[in-house]
């Protein structure tokens, strides 16, 4: 069905309307090339320190609400999603592209019975898959018009696997508007002084992160006479364990959760390095955009696609996740010596693959032209 008019579209915004959602979901409203009926589920959480991580009330209006509700191990529905797919006047529907949504398969069903196109969002495979899982996702991802992925390597392993690569098509993701990295020039020297080294982990403390590594990387290191430091911002059900690791070092601090732009820029310009041990995600498009490089383990099976902006020798280093802890040992004794000249190679060029693909601007811009793509073909 090839569609002609205007286009209206039913989009249900991924993973919830949370505060780094917002300038995505203003830049997507503000563009003229697509009516947007956005829906998603509210991140009503709080920070320790108190500090809201949902969405400000004015992005909060222009998103119906959908409530998600447990269903039986990893499955779940949400609440409102069929009901606005019945009764949409949108032509095309995007949907979270999640095989265990019980509500995303009585919605494709209502929405082809409407005659309507639908597109996933989501990651479609974060690593290879085989038996009975990649059967069932390919059968289920076989029921979509196109998808929008958050990198370039689920496309390539879809065509892999024998699915249409080219409906497959990366928009990336964001965190920050372009107008709050502006003011973030790619770093001339590293903060530190020579010979020493200032590292920054910021993102959730759970056990698939990871930050134990950290601790006790900088421990060891600085028992064989180095001088590096870690600044650890952030909160989760590790923090007590976190505390306990670095309890005895001076060169290790947490913060807790930081959520005001203007402190993680000043705790960023403090860093020589972002480390991220585990399950990489939305962290270092931060550290990249505050033209901060980044250490990340490849390989890691937890790690989502933003881990494709940290290149290996470009925008930072990446060490096998296999060697865990002496993977990162390795890696940071290496960079204490590191030059200014690499240094400031490694942060204009991480800030550069952020203005690129990874703005609230280019990410919705990039999902605008999907959609384009797949709904006019």
């Amino acid at each position: 069905m090839t569609m002609t008019g205007p286009l209206r579209v039913l989009l249900a915004v991924q993973p919830s309307v949370s505060h780094y959602r917002a300038p995505f979901v203003q830049a997507l409203v503000s563009q003229d090339d697509i009516d947007f009926e956005l829906v998603g589920r509210v991140n009503r959480t709080m920070g320790t320190n108190g500090d809201p991580v949902a969405a400000a009330d004015d992005v909060l209006a222009r998103v119906g609400e959908l409530r998600r509700v447990g269903v039986f191990r990893a499955l779940y529905w949400d609440r409102g999603l069929v009901s606005r797919v019945l009764r949409t006047r949108a032509t095309a529907i995007v949907l979270e592209g999640n095989v265990y949504g019980l509500s995303n398969w009585i919605a494709i069903a209502v929405a082809r019975m409407r005659r309507r196109k639908v597109v996933f969002w989501g990651h479609a495979w974060k690593r290879p898959e085989t038996g009975g899982k990649l059967r069932l996702r390919k059968a289920f991802y076989k029921l979509a018009d196109g998808h929008l992925t958050y990198g370039e390597w689920a496309p390539a392993f879809a065509g892999s696997v024998g699915l249409d690569a080219g409906t497959f098509v990366p928009v990336f993701n964001s965190i920050y508007p372009s107008r709050e990295l502006m003011s973030e020039a790619p770093r001339e020297r590293r903060a530190s002084r020579e010979g020493a080294l200032s590292l920054i982990y910021s993102g959730r403390l759970t056990a698939r992160h990871k930050v134990d590594q950290a601790i006790a990387a900088v421990l060891a290191v600085n028992a064989h006479g180095h001088d590096v430091r870690l600044t650890i911002v952030g909160d989760g059900p590790e923090r007590p364990r976190a505390d306990a690791l670095a309890h005895e070092s001076d060169r290790i601090d947490l913060l807790g959760a930081v959520y005001d732009l203007d402190r993680l820029r000043e705790l960023y310009r403090s860093a020589d390095f972002a480390v991220s041990p585990g399950a990489t995600g939305l962290n270092v498009i931060q550290a990249l955009g505050f033209g901060v490089p980044v250490i990340a383990a490849q390989g890691d099976l937890q790690s989502g696609p933003e881990i494709e902006a940290v290149r290996d020798g470009e925008t930072g280093l990446l060490y096998p996740a296999a060697e865990g802890t002496a993977g990162l040992v390795d890696t940071i004794v290496a960079l204490v010596s590191l030059s200014d000249d690499d240094f400031a190679s490694y942060s204009a060029a991480g800030k550069a693959v952020v203005n690129d693909r990874y703005t609230a601007e280019k990410h919705a811009s990039a999902v605008v032209a999907a959609l384009v793509g797949l709904l006019r073909a």
